[in-house]
């Protein structure tokens, strides 16, 4: 649990494993900081969208420095 984690879900991830990975159980199992929902992108979100990407990682590290 001590590891600082973030999650970033795009709206076409893939259905298997399943796209709406439970918040609870993450936030049970890790230490979580961040999630977001990004609304575009798919499998590869920081090839399609870098902009919201880039801004989900700055978010995810401001409060860690």
């Amino acid at each position: 649990l001590g590891v600082p984690s973030g999650v970033a879900i795009t709206r076409y991830q893939p259905t298997n494993p399943p796209r709406a990975l439970p918040r609870q159980l993450a936030e049970r199992t890790h230490d979580l900081r961040l999630w977001v929902d990004l609304p575009r992108g798919g499998h590869f979100a920081s090839w399609e969208e870098p902009e919201l990407v880039a801004a989900a990682i700055r978010e995810f590290y401001r409060p860690l420095r």
